[in-house]
């Protein structure tokens, strides 16, 4: 651990956790005081004068004289006051949005059983002929329903695939 030339800054060090939550707690009830128009943090605070005492050398140093006192208190503790990156991971997996509408492709209906398929493939797809299911069932890569649920889309192709066809779901 680097010399600090402030002797507060290493009373501050070799406090415990315990010692600083309690300061801590001094120094809210402190500044709560002062923002409320009272007179002093000591008379804010009602703590022992230990806590009184570190308070008023808290408030009186300076910005660089803080910082030190976080860097000894990080070295000295093993912490680290930085932010958390836990923050940063979820955002980054916000930005990428689960697929929600899935198209449902007849991949190769030629090993189906053809009758079946054109009985499923009608009715899947509402207002869909005879002859517009027929000529379905044997074309390939044929797009059957496209923008449904993944659910719906799931349970369409297990009705087509049971019948022989290959289907996919993307």
């Amino acid at each position: 651990m680097s010399e600090t030339k402030n002797p507060m800054v290493e009373k501050l060090s070799r406090m415990t956790l315990l010692e600083m939550n309690g300061l801590v707690k001094a120094l809210q009830k402190a500044m709560d005081g002062n923002a409320q128009g009272s007179e002093g943090a000591s008379d804010a605070s009602g703590d022992s004068e230990k806590w009184s005492e570190m308070t008023k050398s808290l408030t009186s140093m300076s910005v660089g004289d803080l910082s030190d006192l976080v860097r000894v208190l990080e070295e000295e503790w093993g912490v680290s006051g930085a932010p958390v990156a836990v923050a940063a991971a979820a955002s980054s997996s916000e930005g990428e949005e689960e697929k929600t509408e899935f198209d449902v492709m007849l991949v190769d209906g030629k090993g189906a059983n053809k009758m079946q398929l054109i009985k499923a493939l009608r009715a899947a797809v509402s207002g869909l002929g005879l002859k517009e299911a027929k000529e379905m069932a044997e074309g390939a890569n044929v797009v059957i329903k496209s923008g449904v649920a993944k659910k719906d889309a799931e349970e369409l192709k297990k009705s087509l695939e049971g019948t022989g066809a290959k289907v996919k779901v993307a």
